[in-house]
């Protein structure tokens, strides 16, 4: 990433991308404040993966330089300390444990790793029109979500009416469509704390309707037994 006062360009293997961030992500010439690797702080999608190195320079480095580096760490099979005229930091990460990774260059410029990640944007039930895609993945948890609640709604109603006799088959549907919102609200929320985990409003759609038509389905069959007996 070389970062300016307008934006921030991203490299992935050497290669510019055309993401770009239209800000810079080091304010602070001292280079203070907390540093997270991944992919996003708030994405859905958790990154793993070994991390080898990281070298922080003074100034942009041009698109040959990031290329050249990039080979060169690549044809080493792992981080090798860049020249200490041009990176001002430099973290190898050979410590093998702890939660301290050492500064190569400058002392006193340590990375303390805390023992518990803490999400720095807590997104609660983001909306469709945010979380939309025409992608298989999408539908297919849409999928997931819509059928994975059928069988609770459906086994909700049939104990509201044989265990709990409630024959009313209008007042047995709403509760068991208002249970199966209520739990999976309460899903939704625990995973605004789990970083690898989304809070959708979507889930919670699609899981209420799923309960609905689960339930729908036994206050139905109850209703036409009932009257097939009278008949």
């Amino acid at each position: 990433m070389v970062s300016a006062r307008s934006k921030t360009v991203i490299y992935v293997d050497g290669i510019r991308t055309s993401d770009s961030i239209f800000a810079p992500i080091f304010p602070d010439a001292g280079l203070r404040g907390r540093l997270i690797l991944g992919n996003s702080a708030t994405a859905g999608e958790p990154w793993s993966g070994e991390l080898y190195g990281m070298a922080i320079y003074q100034r942009a480095l041009s698109s040959k330089e990031i290329a050249l580096r990039f080979s060169q760490w690549g044809l080493m099979g792992r981080a090798s300390l860049p020249p200490a005229t041009n990176a001002a930091h430099f973290f190898q990460f050979k410590e093998g444990g702890g939660r301290v990774a050492r500064d190569c260059i400058a002392n006193g410029f340590d990375l303390q790793i805390p023992h518990l990640f803490h999400i720095i944007k807590k997104q609660v039930l983001v909306g469709p029109w945010d979380d939309f895609s025409w992608s298989y993945s999408y539908f297919f948890d849409v999928a997931i979500n819509l059928f994975g609640f059928m069988p609770l709604g459906f086994f909700m109603a049939l104990f509201l009416f044989e265990v709990m006799q409630m024959r009313n088959w209008k007042r047995t549907l709403f509760l068991t469509v208002f249970i199966c919102f209520c739990i999976s609200l309460c899903i939704e929320l625990i995973q605004v704390y789990i970083p690898t985990r989304d809070s959708q409003l979507s889930d919670l759609i699609c899981n209420t309707i799923g309960g609905w038509i689960g339930g729908f389905l036994v206050t139905q069959f109850k209703l036409f037994a009932s009257k097939a007996k009278t008949i």
